[in-house]
């Protein structure tokens, strides 16, 4: 049985979802060689095979991923004794490497232990997402699952952060980033970063000036205005796409900080 989708929609992003899927091999599937032009993670869910990359040959188990990068050749065949079985991620954007960094996956990177149950899940529940939309699928839906994919992979998940505070408020601020769509809160930022969210909201504001909450609602306000002047997407829409699940919140956070709510700010985009 094999299931998957494509996304066709590619949003000015840093990390954007291409495809994702899962499928159950017979013994002695085989995947020619080829090259991609974005990444690809595998995760094998049962089952062993061996990877190709480049001319190198990895042995690749249950429990372990195996990474495919653009433009690299790559083949991939399961044992000829046992079913092989796999869920997969595509994904292409300007942090990719970064992504991959923070989950443990370096630049020679192949093969590497993860958590299957939780990867098959995103990817699952991705699928079925996609399936029950009534509407365009929400491309910040797509990259929550796809980073709840990449959560499978690290190994730093509840491990100390042992950093001077100039340095846990520098994490901070790139860790909101790379996630403000994903809806995250200061208390997230806090646990990324595994130090007390009270220690941490006295550090955040003597270096910024400002709560870690006031921050990350002004940084989605900016990304929201530079997202209405490209004229686009609806308000709910761009909603979405900065965090925010709740539309008619968004307005009065917007109009909060701007002055004016994101519909004014629209018609006065398209009248310009």
């Amino acid at each position: 049985m094999r299931r998957e989708i494509t996304n066709n929609v590619f949003e000015n992003v840093g990390i954007s979802l291409v495809s994702c899927g899962f499928e159950d091999c017979s013994p002695g599937f085989s995947e020619p060689e080829h090259v991609r032009d974005h990444y690809l993670i595998h995760c094998v869910t049962k089952g062993r095979g061996t990877v190709t990359v480049d001319g190198a040959t990895h042995l690749v188990k249950k429990g372990e991923i195996f990474v495919i990068r653009p433009n690299v050749p790559v083949s991939y065949t399961s044992s000829s004794e046992d079913t092989w079985s796999f869920a997969w991620v595509g994904f292409r954007g300007t942090d990719c490497k970064y992504y991959m960094k923070e989950a443990g996956i370096g630049e020679d990177t192949v093969v590497k232990k993860a958590n299957a149950k939780v990867f098959l899940a995103a990817v699952k529940n991705c699928i079925d997402y996609y399936g029950n939309a009534a509407d365009t699928p929400s491309q910040a839906k797509f990259t929550s699952f796809l980073m709840e994919a990449f959560d499978s992979l690290s190994a730093r998940k509840g491990s100390a952060v042992r950093l001077e505070p100039s340095s846990q408020v520098e994490r901070a601020l790139e860790f909101i980033e790379y996630n403000y769509m994903r809806g995250i809160s200061a208390g997230d930022v806090a646990l990324q970063l595994s130090i007390d969210r009270t220690h941490f909201f006295r550090i955040f504001k003597a270096k910024t000036g400002v709560s870690p909450e006031q921050y990350i609602t002004k940084y989605r306000v900016e990304k929201a205005l530079d997202l209405l002047k490209e004229d686009r997407h609806t308000v709910t829409e761009i909603a979405s796409l900065v965090g925010v699940s709740d539309v008619y919140y968004f307005s009065k956070l917007f109009k909060k900080n701007m002055g004016k709510s994101p519909t004014e700010y629209k018609k006065q985009f398209e009248q310009k």
